[in-house]
């Protein structure tokens, strides 16, 4: 269902860690601002964000859990596919977009992500057990989550649920089905294949996030991969039309390549290291590969690392600075999105859509066995009519030959009896 830009929107944005709630009007985020849930379960964050900005109507939901990636397909594949070999197709064409075996995040990054610590104050409780390691090196490490307690920066409460959103990322199954949706298809030369912008989501997941929203009250009118939403509207803002625009989160980097102000791919990478360091957010923008990049972290403690990182760069590397946070671009992109599907990004279909007669598995086959028929009794009338008349002589024929044997019969039988009265005739 399409987003009416002029209706106040709820835009939940989920990072893995955190969600994040902005509501929008008119073009503007509304005095609520934007809040922040740590997630322990799905439910409890939903249900918080709806309790603190109340409920909308108009519902965007932008999760980590979508993955986007740009594929070469075949043109107006999904009407000329049927919807079991449709899905099969693209299952296989996404598998190297989709981490099927995720590395689980350590405590500390959950707890950084999810605002509970800063990087800095991550670093000292690491330097804190690096020297009891070297004070005490028989007895085992105090876990990051007691050190954070016993320096009276956390609760239990945080640590507590820090603990169980970790526990169920482990238990997370990836091997269970994908759900996909395809951006708007472009006009494109019959026969070749063209570039489309896909988005798979777990079924598994998709159901856990509808069902959450419909616990509080709301369900999502639209399904949006994090990966490169805002990144369009961070390279305008930057007047940037050619290049790559770098997202830097708490543990990843979601990166958006864009031509002629379009995106045209996208990749994650991983930030495995924690705490961020400026050495590791330098590494990855040299690891990029393009000779413009626009850089956007996630807060002000990353922003500031950013500066640090590309001091004394080349030209090419911009830091955006501007007062929109990333939150809320991202929040702003995904309702132009979400109300324009006609924009070249894609989002996840909330429910699986009819598959079209002509699409499902067994409409081929039926076709085939229908002409087959047809033919195989279009050929017998062919020969029946063919030989109609050679069949209508061998009648005539017949009946001849039958009349024939009758009239021979009698003659005969009149010779028996004639040869009877000659004989009484001599006696």
């Amino acid at each position: 269902m399409p987003v009416r830009s002029n209706t106040p929107t709820l835009v939940i944005i989920h990072d893995g860690f955190s969600l994040h709630g902005v509501v929008i009007s008119s073009g503007s985020v509304t005095d609520l601002g934007v809040i922040q849930v740590p997630i322990s379960t799905i439910d409890e964050a939903v249900a918080s964000v709806v309790h603190q900005l109340g409920k909308h109507q108009e519902v965007v939901l932008v999760t980590s859990d979508a993955t986007v990636a740009t594929l070469q397909l075949p043109h107006d594949m999904e009407n000329s596919i049927a919807g079991d070999e449709f899905s099969r197709m693209l299952e296989w064409e996404m598998q190297p977009y989709v981490d099927s075996n995720p590395m689980t995040p350590m405590l500390g990054q959950i707890l950084v992500s999810q605002g509970a610590l800063s990087h800095q104050q991550l670093a000292n409780l690491i330097e804190i057990q690096k020297q009891e390691r070297v004070d005490n090196p028989a007895s085992a490490s105090i876990p990051i989550g007691e050190s954070a307690i016993a320096a009276g920066i956390l609760d239990s409460h945080a640590v507590d649920n820090a603990l169980r959103l970790q526990s169920s990322l482990n238990e997370k199954d990836h091997r269970d089905q994908l759900v996909f949706g395809l951006s708007v298809s472009e006009r494109s030369i019959p026969g070749q294949n063209q570039s489309r912008h896909v988005a798979a989501m777990l079924r598994s997941d998709r159901a856990i996030w509808n069902a959450a929203l419909k616990r509080s009250g709301i369900s999502a009118n639209a399904i949006l991969p994090l990966t490169g939403i805002a990144g369009s509207a961070i390279a305008k803002s930057n007047q940037v039309q050619t290049g790559c625009v770098i997202e830097i989160h708490h543990t990843s980097a979601a990166i958006c390549h864009l031509a002629n102000g379009k995106p045209v791919s996208f990749e994650v990478q991983p930030l495995p290291i924690s705490p961020v360091s400026k050495d590791q957010i330098q590494s990855l923008i040299d690891r990029v590969s393009s000779t413009k990049k626009v850089i956007k972290a996630v807060n002000p403690e990353l922003t500031d690392l950013t500066k640090n990182a590309i001091e004394g760069s080349d030209q090419g590397i911009t830091c955006d600075v501007t007062p929109s946070s990333l939150i809320e671009q991202i929040a702003d992109s995904a309702i132009a999105f979400a109300s324009n599907s006609s924009t070249g990004f894609t989002t996840v279909p909330i429910k699986d859509p009819p598959i079209p007669f002509k699409q499902r598995a067994f409409y081929k086959p039926m076709l085939a066995s229908i002409c087959i028929a047809t033919l195989i009794v279009g050929v017998e009338m062919y020969i029946k009519a063919s030989l109609a008349p050679i069949i209508d002589e061998r009648d005539r024929t017949r009946e001849s030959d039958l009349e024939l044997h009758d009239v021979m019969d009698q003659v005969n039988q009149l010779k028996e009896e004639t040869a009877l009265l000659d004989a009484e005739i001599e006696t």
